[in-house]
């Protein structure tokens, strides 16, 4: 008897030993260790009945629900979740604009019930708005939740008020890690309910607790409030697919971070991929890019790429993951500039992907709003945001800034009068007293006017005439001179210097044309792959300031 109630104790310690809920963990009730039985279950419905097919994971393991809209998972519920994909031409119940395709586990109890409830959408023709970097913050004096509220939140009304079925992806850095004690995490989450569409999340290198250095450990307050940080949905005939490629570091607060896709989701990529036909466009939406643009080659038109993943190993396999899909998008945010990377300018092992770098919703970090009353990217890019209309398999983009309509696509200047702002200027000395290597457009002659075309890629056409004759276009990789003038120069002024990571950048979307006179007027145009056409007809000299068109 003494035997078998020694061996009962035993085994009951065991149990209770694969239950952690440490304070230092901040996940109640994770069970670790070996699981050989289900833990999770549910049901997934719409008006009552059953949906099969319908992905469900944990975030490692990935099942689908059978005729009864059932599923079952063999859980060690290390993410402290349980998630669906949403199918096409359904939408999961959502919280205000927040989808509720995920739940919290309790975790404590051996086996536990989770059920979801779909309703039908036909969402075949949607209209997907793409948004990156708010950073939102409260900060004094930025004024970053009005504008924010004034700006995008307004803009993005009016397109969610039209009859195609719109939706949205915030790609990261919603908030600003080092200003949560003035707006957090929660803070954002209850924003995201006030969106005018159904709207999902990626999670940015800003949405981590810097009071961590685990990773895992960092990404918990942004797990509690808005859910898993890799997962997919559907909408019509495409398939989403959000990854986390921020592997957090932060030694002594410094927030520093790898960026790549981890093995763990990769594996559980290929899973969730099983069952979607490779004819299907699919969608990566990450926070930071996955390609580099570093200028264009002698003759124009081609991009230089490089790889940006701080493990090039990692992002080779993100690519075989998704070898065999015949349309690939991928959506990234993180740099603040536009970088349009088509299949044509890939490398073979990456043909079949078209990357998106979305310039930011803060432009630079909200100081062109506050030092210069514009809304600037450090490409010189309006401030805005992508917009994707798909049907099926045609699939169609435009930038759009918030600020303009769509019909404004590109910002032309003057060099004569650039030259006369440097020259005239009294920030202008100090500022190149204190970074004297920086663009000053001396290499380029009277009369040259720039281009800048914000979401261009080498199937844009770029067409300028003067007094009926074509004149010849010029690609460069230079510094926009309008982001100069509204952070570099005033910041460098009135603070001494300026914030390396908000500094002007090189773009390789700018443009130029040789004018005849100082005084004639071009007409440029513009036009993307979609035959789309943006006109400006240029007069000159053209005013150089921080208000110009």
């Amino acid at each position: 008897m003494k035997y078998y109630l020694f061996h009962l104790l035993i085994s009951a310690l065991a149990v209770i030993s694969t239950v952690s809920c440490s304070d230092d963990d901040n996940i109640t009730g994770v069970i670790k260790g070996p699981v050989k039985e289900v833990t999770l279950s549910g049901q997934v419905t719409c008006n009552g009945s059953p949906v099969e097919g319908v992905t469900v994971s944990d975030g490692v393991e990935v099942v689908r629900t059978d005729s009864d809209g059932k599923y079952s998972l063999v859980s060690q519920k290390k993410y402290g979740y349980v998630f669906i994909s949403v199918p096409g031409g359904y939408m999961c119940e959502t919280e205000g604009s927040r989808p509720l395709f995920w739940q919290k586990i309790k975790g404590t109890a051996p086996t536990e019930e989770h059920s979801f409830r779909l309703t039908e959408e036909e969402n075949t023709v949607h209209r997907l708005i793409v948004s990156a970097d708010y950073h939102l913050a409260d900060r004094y004096g930025s004024q970053d939740l009005h504008t924010f509220e004034q700006t995008f939140m307004e803009d993005i009304r009016n397109l969610a008020s039209s009859d195609i079925r719109t939706y949205g992806i915030a790609l990261g850095d919603m908030t600003w890690d080092i200003y949560w004690d003035q707006y957090s995490m929660s803070d954002y989450g209850m924003q995201a309910k006030e969106f005018p569409m159904p709207t999902f999340n990626v999670i940015g290198n800003h949405d981590y607790d810097m009071t961590k250095t685990d990773d895992f450990k960092a990404e918990q307050v942004y797990r509690s409030n808005l859910g898993p940080t890799f997962y997919s949905f559907n909408l019509g005939k495409c398939h989403y697919v959000v990854l986390d490629d921020i592997v957090y570091i932060n030694k002594g607060q410094s927030r520093e971070h790898d960026t790549y896709v981890s093995q763990e989701q990769l594996d559980w990529l290929m899973k969730d991929l099983e069952n979607i036909p490779h004819d299907t466009p699919v969608f990566i939406c990450m926070h930071c890019a996955a390609f580099d643009i570093s200028g264009v080659s002698d003759t124009g038109g081609i991009i230089k790429v490089g790889l940006n993943f701080s493990k090039a190993t990692m992002e080779r396999k993100l690519a075989d993951c998704l070898k065999d899909y015949t349309e690939v998008h991928i959506l990234t945010g993180d740099t603040h500039i536009n970088q349009s990377v088509p299949p044509a300018s890939m490398s073979s092992a990456y043909s079949n992907m078209y990357e998106h770098n979305i310039a930011a919703v803060c432009a630079s970090w909200w100081w062109t709003t506050y030092m210069s009353g514009n809304s600037i990217c450090k490409d010189g890019s309006e401030g805005g945001y992508m917009v994707f209309d798909n049907n099926a398999t045609d699939i169609r983009w435009r930038y759009k800034s918030m600020r303009y309509d769509f019909s404004k696509q590109f910002r032309c200047y003057d060099f004569n009068t650039i030259r006369q702002y440097l020259d005239t200027d009294i920030m202008v000395p100090v500022f190149f007293d204190k970074y004297s290597s920086r663009e000053r457009y001396s290499s380029f002659s009277e009369n040259t006017v720039f281009i800048n075309v914000w979401n261009w890629d080498p199937d844009w056409t770029v067409k300028v005439t003067e007094n009926g004759t074509e004149l010849p276009v010029t690609q460069h990789y230079i510094e926009d001179p309008l982001h100069t003038i509204s952070y570099d120069i005033p910041r460098t002024y009135t603070n001494g210097e300026l914030t390396s990571s908000f500094r002007t950048i090189k773009t390789h979307h700018m443009f130029s044309v040789q004018a005849s006179s100082a005084d004639t007027s071009l007409e440029i145009t513009v036009t993307d792959p979609f035959g789309n056409v943006s006109k400006e007809i240029m007069s000159r000299p053209k005013a150089f300031n921080a208000d110009i068109d």
